[in-house]
């Protein structure tokens, strides 16, 4: 099995031999990259992703040199439109709008003016087509040559500039420059508007297709480059249960051979294996563990527990999709195949804050009282979290992680920027998302407070990180005490519940859901778009039809005793 060697400096790369017939089409006799490390651990997560694209390079070269379709017509059409929604949101997130178009206005008869866009290179497109297929297929490869490169190395690598492929793929992404500028021009008017492309997935019954372990490696090293290494190592040991198990009762099948029947009768095998299995019992099959644990009255996995797994494994489904060469192209891990937790216990249910529960939080004493002993310990934290809390709907573990750094301006519009790039930052999606600043929050000085802190530093510098890795766990101890002395019932999550808060308020005024989501950071049910789907300038729109937090001039007097940034007197010198 093909593993990590070292250099001479001692650095782990990874090495594969181009076999001599394939050279002239790889043009290399060896493809070599570093891994970047000298830890073993570190080189071993990170191999598998480089190994992957190394063998789906000498594939593809392989077809090519015996003259078989390296990418179908499907697939570049499914390319393509990938493509085509990721442009649109990057162009937006980076407020480059004018790359592609610019506006005109042409009289109409009624005596107005009727604006639109005007792309330079749809014109220069047309031209070229009144020239001939030759030349319309030189200009679309030179414009969309960056585009093409990245697109070839993340879906096909190896794949010739001179193939009919990769000229067909030139096509596609010329094809849709009429609809780019469209929903580019769309968002830029503040109207949200996104590509509505019809699912398409090829039969993948003769595709090559990675493992289930070879998948996992692959994971791993995804999220070891995504996440970090930390973050990669505690999913890792969260996940692999799920995992291994599965490969355990169904074989290191090809992912693309793992049925929603499988998944099915693994769910249920996992509801009859043992909790906690002493090593002898452990190491045996998992259907022996299950028939033991029956004959011998064992406890049994909790339904949290099978739950957990199953929806661990989808997790791993739907990041294939994604490795290249994995061959999967649908998840088979449905929400039905999921054990539904909502069932349960109807006392667990989440809710939000009711409005006359916000203003008991409010108006207590955490705010009230100047020398509040439980929020005192955390600096400005203790005021500012329940309040961006209220006014964002965000996380709390995204708030409380956030650097000085991530109150940025976004085309204009100040915001808090959510991001999962770091080894003591995530978010539970993954996902990357803008949140503006409401005007209250500005008018109550945080932008003086952020202003006044280092640049390379902590929003919260009282806030220290726990065993968890998280920052915000000492702050919820004490939060959840407080809110539930003030009456708050258990079935409100005292951070959560402002989550909940914010999306009930936004909805009762009317603000659109799809909105409402891009800014709390989930995704509604059939919808594919990611967050950057809006413009901040929407999104400022939306955040501003909140009604102002309660209490709002106790609020005003706590955040100004930290305006300045200088935070030792309001905690009386401890650090908690």
């Amino acid at each position: 099995m093909a593993s990590p060697s070292k250099n001479r400096h001692g650095v782990y790369i990874c090495r594969v031999a181009v076999p001599k017939e394939l050279r002239p089409i790889v043009k290399r006799s060896e493809l070599k990259e570093s891994l970047k490390t000298k830890d073993p651990h570190e080189a071993r997560l990170r191999f598998p992703a480089v190994y992957s694209k190394f063998r789906t390079l000498i594939d593809n070269a392989k077809k090519q040199a015996a003259g078989e379709t390296v990418l179908s017509a499907v697939q570049i059409t499914s390319i393509a439109d990938t493509w085509l929604k990721e442009k649109i949101d990057e162009l937006e997130r980076e407020g480059a709008f004018r790359d592609w178009y610019y506006w005109i206005e042409e009289p109409v008869e009624n005596g107005t003016t009727l604006r639109q866009p005007e792309c330079p290179l749809q014109s220069a497109l047309a031209d070229a087509e009144k020239q001939g297929q030759q030349k319309l297929d030189e200009l679309v490869v030179e414009a969309f040559k960056d585009d093409l490169s990245q697109l070839v190395a993340r879906c096909c690598p190896g794949l010739r500039t001179e193939s009919r492929e990769y000229i067909n793929l030139a096509r596609q992404l010329a094809s849709r420059v009429g609809l780019l500028v469209h929903h580019l021009s769309e968002r830029e008017m503040g109207k949200y508007s996104t590509p509505e492309v019809e699912s398409k997935v090829e039969a993948t019954a003769e595709a090559p297709s990675m493992t289930l372990s070879e998948t996992w490696d692959c994971y791993v090293a995804k999220l070891s480059r995504e996440l970090g290494e930390q973050a990669a190592r505690r999913r890792y040991e969260d996940y692999r249960a799920a995992v291994f198990g599965l490969i355990d009762f169904v074989g290191d099948l090809p992912i693309n051979r793992v049925t929603a029947d499988h998944l099915r009768s693994y769910r249920d095998l996992l509801f009859e294996a043992p909790s906690r299995p002493k090593k002898a019992l452990k190491a045996r099959p998992l259907a022996e563990q299950a028939r033991i644990a029956k004959e011998q009255g064992l406890k049994t996995l909790s339904f949290e527990t099978v739950s957990n797994r199953m929806i661990h494994l989808s997790a791993l489904f739907t990041s294939a999709l994604d490795i290249p060469g994995s061959g999967l192209t649908i998840n088979p891990v449905s929400s039905e195949i999921i054990p539904n937790r909502r069932r349960r216990r109807k006392e667990f249910v989440r809710r939000e804050y009711s409005r006359d529960e916000l203003s008991k939080v409010f108006h207590g004493g955490w705010f009230a009282e100047s020398d509040y002993e439980e929020r005192l310990r955390f600096g400005a934290a203790g005021v500012w979290l329940p309040v961006i809390s209220y006014y964002t709907g965000a996380r709390r573990e995204e708030i409380a992680a956030l650097d000085v750094t991530d109150v940025e301006q976004v085309a204009d519009i100040w915001c808090f920027r959510i991001r999962p790039n770091g080894a003591d930052k995530r978010t539970k999606t993954g996902h990357a998302r803008d949140i503006p600043i409401h005007s209250d929050l500005m008018a109550l000085g945080l932008l003086d407070y952020a202003k006044s802190l280092p640049r390379t530093g902590k929003l919260w510098p009282d806030l220290n990180s726990s065993e968890r890795g998280k920052y915000g766990d000492s702050l919820q101890r004490k939060w959840s005490v407080y809110v539930r002395e003030q009456g708050v019932p258990p079935s409100t999550k005292p951070f959560h519940g402002f989550r909940h808060a914010f999306a009930t308020s936004l909805r009762e005024r009317g603000v659109d859901t799809s909105i409402i989501a891009a800014l709390d950071g989930h995704s509604l049910k059939g919808q594919t778009n990611e967050y950057g789907s809006f413009s901040p300038q929407a999104l400022k729109r939306a955040i501003e039809h909140l009604p102002r937090v309660p209490a709002y001039e106790l609020v005003r007097i706590r955040v100004s005793e930290y305006r300045i940034g200088d935070e030792v007197e309001k905690r009386g010198g401890d650090a908690h």
